[in-house]
C-alpha cells in the first residue's frame, strides 16, 4: 500500500499498531488501518468532531480485500480509496451518496477547480440537489467587484492561494454618503492593524441593499458587496445589540459578517463611525 500511493505530492509512513495515537484532527493527513474496522471506531469515536475537521479515516482488511472510507470520504478518503481500487484491486466500499451514485460531490467539485468552499453549510443542500439533477450541476465565475445576494442553496468557492480571509460587515444610517462607509472601513482596518488586500469582501443586509453610499464604497475599495437576506442573518445570534432588532433582524455588522465568514469567529465586534457600523469576522 505504501508504494501503490507514493508520489512526488505526499510523504507515507508506516506506523505500528502499538505506537499509532488515533489522533483524528491531524491536518493534511489520511489515515489508512490496516486492521478490523470495529477496532478504528472504538479507538476514534470520541475524538470525532465535524466532517471538516475529522482526519479522512480508510479501514482495509487484512488480506486486502476491502478499502472502506470511514471518515473524510468527501475530503480526500474516497480519492485515496479509489486509487488503492486502481493500483491494488482492493474493492472501494464508498457509501458517501454523491459517489455512490457515481456524482461528484461539492467538495470533489472545489477540489478539481483548487478552491476552497467558502459557506460550508450549503455543502449538504447542494449534494443534494446533485443528487436529484439529471444533468450536472452548472458553475457560475463571477469576477468582482460585484453585489451577490447569496441564499443557502449557493455554495462559493473561493482561491485557496489567495491571503483575504476577513469579511467586514457594514451597517449604516439611511441615505449614507459613500466617503462615509470608506472612512469607516479604513479606519476598521487601522484599528485592527490589517490591509484592504486581507479583505475579501464587504458584506451587509438585503435591507441595505438599494444604499448606494455602501454600494458605491465598495466599489471604490474595489471589493465585493455581500447582501445577505433576512433570513440568513437571524439564524445568528450576534453578540451585541442593534436598532435593526426593530426591523426583525438580529443586527447588521456583526451577523453578515459572521454569515459571510469561513471560520464564523467575530475579530471585531460592532463599532460606530459616524452614522456607520461595522464588524470583522474571519
Amino acid at each position: 500500500m505504501k508504494k501503490a500511493l507514493k508520489n512526488n505530492q505526499n510523504k507515507t509512513t508506516l506506523t505500528p499498531y502499538s505506537q499509532h495515537n488515533f489522533k483524528t484532527n491531524q491536518k493534511n493527513e489520511t489515515h489508512i488501518y490496516l486492521m478490523a474496522l470495529g477496532i478504528v471506531i472504538r479507538k476514534t469515536k470520541h475524538q470525532l468532531k465535524n466532517k471538516w475537521k475529522d482526519t479522512p479515516i480508510i479501514v482495509v482488511d487484512r488480506n486486502l480485500n476491502h478499502a472502506i472510507p470511514v471518515t473524510g470520504g468527501h475530503h480526500g478518503a474516497n480519492q485515496t480509496t479509489l486509487k488503492l481500487h486502481k493500483k491494488l484491486g482492493l474493492y472501494p466500499a464508498i457509501t458517501t451518496a454523491t459517489e455512490a451514485s457515481q456524482k461528484p460531490s461539492l467538495e470533489e467539485i472545489a477540489r478539481k477547480h483548487n478552491k476552497k468552499i467558502k459557506n460550508k453549510p450549503a455543502s449538504k443542500k447542494i449534494n443534494s440537489y446533485i443528487l436529484d439533477l439529471q444533468t450536472d450541476l452548472p458553475i457560475i465565475k463571477i469576477d468582482g467587484p460585484r453585489t451577490i445576494m447569496i441564499e443557502d442553496n449557493v455554495a462559493i468557492l473561493h482561491n485557496p492561494e489567495k491571503t483575504p480571509n476577513y469579511i467586514i460587515g457594514v451597517g449604516a444610517r439611511k441615505n449614507i454618503k459613500k466617503q462615509k462607509v470608506i472612512d469607516a472601513v479604513k479606519k476598521t482596518l487601522q484599528q485592527n492593524n490589517l490591509n484592504k488586500k486581507q479583505v475579501t469582501a464587504l458584506a451587509t443586509a438585503d435591507i441595505k441593499e438599494d444604499e448606494e453610499g455602501i454600494k458605491k464604497a465598495a466599489q471604490q475599495l474595489e471589493l465585493p458587496l455581500l447582501i445577505v437576506p433576512k433570513k440568513k442573518i437571524n439564524q445568528i445570534n450576534p453578540p451585541s445589540k442593534s436598532r435593526a432588532e426593530d426591523l426583525g433582524y438580529t443586527g447588521v455588522a456583526e451577523p453578515t459578517a459572521l454569515a459571510t465568514s469561513i471560520e464564523k469567529k467575530l475579530i471585531q465586534k460592532k463599532t460606530a463611525f459616524d452614522d456607520v457600523t461595522t464588524a470583522i469576522a474571519r
